[in-house]
């Protein structure tokens, strides 16, 4: 693409350029994820959330621009619905990293002395974090040579990670469908649901002294399919981590529950039972690909 202005860029120009901003919208994602699971760096949290912000921006430029380029309204439309997945992902981000602020916000910021492993891992990632900059770069430019050859690049797309996948699972997925949406994706947000249920989860425990309350800044679900995704991440972040006891979140979720889905908390038993066959019920209703998948499609 060189010192070509992005008006002058090809379709195939920009799917190339699309797909190295997908893939880093990818990365801050899911590193992002693992910066509230494992109650890392807030300044982190928010680089992160800032860097995903500016990419998104970017590819929003690119998509509009192949909107008009495409001439084919089954190929538009699936572009459509993929950029939604992105746009959906950094708001589900933004919605952790705000959460988890919001969770620490009496914490004080400290400066904890590295150990040498520390320092020898911090070298170590910079220096991979550079080879992956330099293979994108090489990847781009192979893509554009292939482009200037008169390739057709449009294989490679069915190898595109999508936002909430892992680097360690983008080179084993199955094939897609031609129109992927938020039902596709590898890792969701209300994955870690299953996890829970099936028991691999870490179990978190309450320190002596510690207090709690059934009080959150929560925004109350409606049970809007295109508002699950972002909800229950914002449910993780804020609830489902901390060190409150099942009943105490069966308790919030009978205050944060709107309408009909009000009654899924009524009727079960307490503690961490009657918690984990509530989230399996919102799970199979609200969460439902049935649903979400239309919802989706037609938004």
């Amino acid at each position: 693409m060189g010192t070509q202005s992005v008006a002058e860029w090809t379709l195939e120009d920009c799917k190339a350029k699309q797909r190295g901003i997908r893939f880093k919208i990818s990365g801050c994602y899911n590193r992002i994820q693992n910066i509230v699971t494992n109650t890392l760096s807030r300044r982190d949290a928010e680089k992160q959330l800032t860097d995903s912000r500016k990419l998104l921006g970017e590819l929003e430029t690119i998509h509009d621009l192949i909107i008009e380029l495409v001439d084919d309204d089954d190929m538009a439309r699936a572009q459509n619905t993929k950029h939604l997945t992105y746009a959906s992902a950094v708001d589900g981000a933004s919605a952790m990293v705000e959460n988890y602020l919001l969770q620490r916000q009496d914490d004080t910021f400290s400066v904890v002395p590295e150990t040498e492993e520390q320092i020898a891992r911090k070298i170590a990632l910079q220096a991979t974090e550079q080879r992956v900059r330099d293979a994108g770069a090489k990847f781009e430019a192979a893509e554009q040579a292939l482009i200037d050859l008169g390739g057709d690049i449009s294989a490679l797309e069915e190898g595109e990670v999508d936002p909430y996948d892992s680097v360690s699972q983008s080179g084993r997925k199955e094939p897609k469908e031609k129109v992927p949406s938020l039902t596709d994706v590898a890792e969701p947000p209300d994955i870690w649901i299953d996890t829970y249920l099936t028991g691999k989860e870490m179990p978190i425990v309450r320190e002596k002294g510690a207090k709690s309350s059934v009080n959150v800044q929560l925004e109350a679900y409606t049970g809007l399919a295109l508002h699950w995704f972002a909800w229950i991440s914002m449910w993780f972040a804020l609830v489902h981590i901390t060190c409150k006891t099942p009943s105490e979140k069966l308790a919030i979720l009978n205050n944060y529950l709107m309408r009909d889905l009000a009654d899924i908390v009524h009727g079960h038993g307490g503690g961490e039972a009657g918690y984990m066959e509530v989230l399996q019920r919102l799970k199979s209703t609200c969460g439902s690909r049935k649903v979400i998948r239309p919802a989706y499609l037609w938004e």
